[in-house]
């Protein structure tokens, strides 16, 4: 992300100028059960991603997000183009990949803390992936609270969603 550290300091002064409420998802689909319908929960609690990870397993590509604190609010759905809407403008998805899923973070702190583990080596995997079903993971936003990620996924995929502890993680695996 450009200029990343500046743009969330500058969210964060707004939130603090505007009192900035966090949106809540509604709960939706079931976890641990291969879907590809959106999946969504809520928690109660704020948190900081500490790392995304991605590896290959027999019949599916697992994607995990660890957290310094508890699972938070998130939803995870198949977007029905190829253009991301942001908090900005809408713009075309260069991702590897044919179909690409929206893994939506809400209550993800905008402070120096979070910032430090982004610009952190390996925070998350770089570039395309030679994997079966994942080709490619992208954070593309971090303001007020919202943390997204995309994922590129070879063709539309049957995903599960798990939730796990100690540490507390978000696991999300796709089959091929």
């Amino acid at each position: 992300m450009k200029n990343l550290k500046h743009f969330v300091r500058a969210v964060a002064v707004g939130l603090v100028m505007c009192g900035g409420a966090f949106s809540q998802f509604p709960t939706t689909g079931k976890t641990n059960t291969w879907t590809a319908g959106p999946v969504s929960r809520q928690h109660s609690t704020s948190t900081t991603v500490r790392v995304v990870r991605v590896a290959k397993q027999k019949g599916f590509d697992r994607v995990v997000f660890e957290f310094d604190g508890p699972v938070p609010n998130y939803e995870i759905k198949y977007l029905r183009s190829v253009y991301y809407q942001g908090e900005g403008e809408r713009e075309r998805i260069k991702l590897a990949g044919s179909r690409f899923v929206q893994v939506e973070l809400n209550q993800i702190p905008v402070e120096d803390k979070q910032i430090q583990l982004i610009e952190a080596k390996g925070f998350i995997p770089k570039g395309k992936l030679n994997l079966p079903a994942v080709a490619q993971i992208d954070d593309r936003e971090l303001f007020e609270g919202f943390y997204d990620f995309l994922i590129g996924v070879n063709g539309r995929k049957l995903f599960r969603v798990t939730e796990l502890t100690n540490p507390s993680r978000l696991v999300i695996d796709f089959k091929y």
